[in-house]
């Protein structure tokens, strides 16, 4: 019955701590006594370092993929802004004043032909 305990016990502590912390148990058994020493090892700094480093790939990942947006974004701005000029200016041909403003952007202004 003590023995069976025991075990049962010592299952539930090492499934319970197995997610941080790894512990060695040794027992010398004298007649119907038990003498345990138990010794723990707990990985939490390695955790909080791995935690550390994910949270800095997280941060660069969003900051590459802000500036691949942003790229591409000014690339399509720009190419419909020439679009817009070409056909502006074929339309009212060379002499002609345009202007071109998108979304709260800067207003770009010039003159077909130049």
């Amino acid at each position: 019955m003590k023995s069976s305990m025991f075990f049962g016990v010592l299952f539930v502590v090492t499934f319970a701590a197995a997610q941080t912390t790894t512990t060695q148990t040794n027992c010398q058994v004298y007649g119907s006594t038990a003498n345990c020493t138990s010794t723990s090892t707990s990985d939490a700094v390695a955790q909080a370092a791995q935690a550390e480093r994910d949270k800095e790939n997280y941060q660069t990942g969003q900051a590459v993929g802000t500036a691949v947006g942003t790229a591409a974004g000014n690339a399509i701005q720009n190419f419909r802004a020439r679009h817009f000029v070409k056909k502006f200016c074929k339309k009212h041909g060379d002499g002609a004043t345009w202007w071109y403003q998108f979304q709260g952007q800067p207003r770009i202004t010039g003159t077909c032909g130049d």
